[in-house]
């Protein structure tokens, strides 16, 4: 005679899957452009709102150590992120024929890296970039004191008034549109630099 089958407790019952509890939102997410909010860029600034694990991180300098200042003596320092390498090729050579050393990044993570090593005099920046863009760039160095006063050109091909306004409410100094008269930008940047000589 067959047995019975035994009747599962309780312990033995299996459960339903719970669903997986939602990420929380970067902290430097932009709504208004809907930005995704990559996984580096949580790594970087930490998730979630005013309280909760991670924001302190995310109210931290993003480059870690503290930076010094930029020095008066020698050549400016402009660092100059685009996702296109004719654009940071075509940049560079105009700004070191004016004199300006120049570092070059591919993207806002790929800056932030950069400046772990250095602080910029000055950053030129487009917006649409993979990883981390120029708002996002913007946001993290005007997030820090030891870098807020470094003046911030976005050089980009969006040339309507809402990326300009969120430019200008991230405390960007100058926007300039795609393309761009080399005089405008040289007069730009000796705008900010009024005490040094350049070539």
């Amino acid at each position: 005679m067959a047995a019975w089958p035994r009747t599962q407790t309780s312990a033995q019952v299996p459960r339903k899957a719970t669903k997986a509890a939602k990420p929380a939102s970067c902290y430097y997410y932009n709504k208004e452009c809907q930005l995704k909010c990559t996984k580096q860029q949580r790594i970087i600034f930490g998730a979630g709102k005013r309280g909760a694990p991670g924001w302190a991180r995310a109210t931290q300098h993003p480059y870690g150590t503290a930076q010094s200042q930029p020095s008066d003596s020698g050549p400016i320092t402009v660092l100059v992120v685009d996702d296109s390498i004719t654009v940071r090729r075509v940049t560079q050579r105009l700004l070191t024929r004016e004199g300006m050393h120049v570092v070059l990044a591919n993207d806002g993570l790929d800056a932030l890296d950069k400046m772990k090593a250095l602080q910029p005099n000055l950053i030129l920046s487009d917006i649409e970039m993979p990883h981390m863009d120029g708002f996002d760039l913007a946001r993290a160095v005007r997030a820090d004191p030891r870098s807020a006063d470094i003046p911030f050109i976005i050089i980009s091909s969006r040339v309507g008034q809402k990326h300009r306004d969120i430019a200008q409410a991230l405390g960007v100094n100058h926007y300039l549109g795609k393309p761009y008269s080399e005089d405008t930008l040289m007069a730009l940047v000796r705008g900010h630099f009024p005490e040094k000589t350049l070539a």
